[in-house]
């Protein structure tokens, strides 16, 4: 079977999912049994899908398959490592989603459109993430956005819901406007829409000089775009307020559409590495946006707005990834947050958050423990053949300071088992971090450029990210004091960036279409 046969296996999910919607679509009947039926079968089509696609790869390898027209344009799907691995993402998550929306929406009215439209956008985010040409990545990248925009305004939608919604699609129209100029200037370029024709161009450097001065601006367009899709900051007002929608449309956002920004930058990565402007714009608003995200997420009062700080945050990490070069870190990281958050959306539910845990350890612990994994990440990195650029280490710094807490606490623990315990869980947690970006790194290689040593304008941007962070996870076992306090407060009303910008929309004359501010901030 040749590598262009193969790939035509990565069309079985959307077609099962599109059949199912077309199902929900007709369906009129008490129950819509027909709909719970049809998404039943292409529930277990997207888990047949995706062992499928692996095998495909392994068996096969890479190549690009389906109805290719003039240029490249078509309905084409390409097979390597990045796509695979997404499209068996999607393909999971998006078999839980269709059983626990089906059970969620159990006896509503609404539950054949909801499943019919969850068909459709799941189906658009799989030609998206497997796309083999720039024509379908765009219309799928704007199908998908307009299905979840319509399961974000079902009838009977709460009023902050149908606000994130009318923000997102606005933020969704600018990205969509950034790619399309992005993928005009990618074409007239290269004079091809194939995405591994693009790449092998730009890998073999069979490029002139006005080219790649476009390929560079392109790069450019596609960071915007990239931003713009994954709430970064400050187009990031939108996403908690997505809470106030049904848990299936929550869980699909935070868990899956919201990481679009990083799937273009993934499926994209020959071209964002030509251009040092593109990943200054990635690596600092990244790194901004992690910063304001964690800082923000530990006032959060309540589980889910945690979560959704979290989010935030977390697209932030991955953006500051994706400007260092390190894209198999990053596509690590997509994969890991999407499992994590849709378990913790779906399992989740108005519940307060924890009580602050009264951490026994002192600053000084965290910033001792730090240093040490520091040491240790690293030399399982060298270990394991992940070398040890500047990049890497950078990343080793980011983990090992979300793990110091863990160690501090373990140093002044009380109980030979208790400190046990917790030492083996942060050994384990970083090995595991390890062994995986290992992994990824493996399998994608020749599929995703390499990590690039960070130039030294690049660095200012790293050392404030790991101060910032430094800064919280230190504050996290510090007693409590009256300023402390206050800026608790402040960073749970989110720095009050929303009310500025609802603000600034009445001086421009939009007026203002939120709830009072008690009302967001509840």
């Amino acid at each position: 079977m040749s590598p262009a046969a193969a790939s035509l296996v990565l069309f079985l999910a959307p077609a099962a999912l599109l059949v199912a919607g077309a199902v929900a679509a007709g369906d009129r009947r008490p129950g819509a049994w027909r709909t719970r039926r049809a998404t039943g079968w292409a529930s277990w089509a997207l888990l047949m899908a995706a062992p499928l696609s692996l095998a495909a790869l392994f068996l096969v390898g890479p190549g690009t398959g389906g109805f290719a027209g003039p240029g490249g344009a078509g309905l084409t799907v390409r097979l390597d490592a990045v796509a695979v691995a997404l499209h068996a993402l999607v393909a999971m998550l998006g078999a839980v989603l269709l059983r626990f929306a089906g059970t969620y929406f159990e006896g509503d009215a609404r539950q054949a459109s909801f499943l019919g439209t969850l068909c459709a956008a799941l189906a658009s985010v799989l030609l998206l993430v497997t796309a083999g040409n720039l024509v379908q990545l765009i219309a799928m990248w704007v199908a998908a956005s307009l299905f979840v925009h319509r399961l974000m305004l079902l009838p009977a939608a709460r009023p902050l819901a149908r606000e994130a919604a009318r923000t997102k699609f606005v933020l969704a129209r600018l990205s969509d406007a950034a790619l399309l100029a992005g993928s005009v200037l990618l074409v007239k370029a290269l004079g091809t829409t194939d995405l591994g024709s693009i790449a092998a161009l730009l890998r073999a450097g069979d490029v002139g000089a006005q080219a790649e001065v476009a390929v560079s601006w392109a790069a450019v367009c596609l960071a915007l775009a990239a931003l713009l899709k994954s709430a970064q900051v400050p187009a990031h007002l939108w996403l908690p307020k997505t809470l106030d929608a049904p848990t299936p449309v929550s869980a699909l956002l935070h868990a899956g559409i919201v990481n679009g920004g990083g799937v273009l930058v993934l499926r994209m990565a020959d071209v964002m590495a030509t251009s040092a402007v593109a990943s200054a714009l990635l690596l600092v608003v990244g790194g901004l946006t992690a910063s304001v995200g964690a800082w923000v997420m530990v006032a959060q009062p309540t589980v889910k707005r945690r979560l959704a700080w979290s989010t935030i945050a977390q697209m932030g990490l991955m953006t500051f990834q994706l400007g260092l070069g390190a894209y198999a870190f990053a596509l690590l990281h997509v994969i890991a947050h999407s499992l994590y958050k849709a378990h913790a959306f779906l399992a989740s539910g108005e519940l307060p958050a924890p009580a602050r845990r009264r951490w026994t350890a002192t600053p000084v612990h965290v910033v001792t423990a730090a240093l040490a994994l520091v040491g240790v990440i690293v030399a399982l990195e060298a270990l394991v053949g992940l070398g040890s650029s500047p990049a890497t280490v950078a990343l080793a710094a980011i983990v090992a300071l979300g793990l110091a807490p863990v160690v501090a606490a373990a140093d002044t623990a009380a109980g030979v088992a208790r400190r046990g315990a917790s030492l083996v869980l942060a050994a384990g947690l970083a090995a595991s971090y390890v062994l995986a970006a290992a992994l990824v790194t493996r399998l994608t290689s020749g599929v995703l450029p390499s990590v690039a040593a960070p130039g030294p304008w690049m660095w200012g941007a790293v050392i404030a990210l790991l101060m910032a962070l430094t800064l919280i996870a230190v504050t996290q076992v510090a007693a409590p004091t009256p300023r402390a306090l206050r800026w608790r407060m402040h960073l749970r009303n989110g720095l009050y960036v929303d009310d500025l910008v609802h603000a600034l929309g009445r001086r421009l004359g939009r007026g203002r279409t939120t709830l009072p501010t008690g009302a967001t901030h509840r």
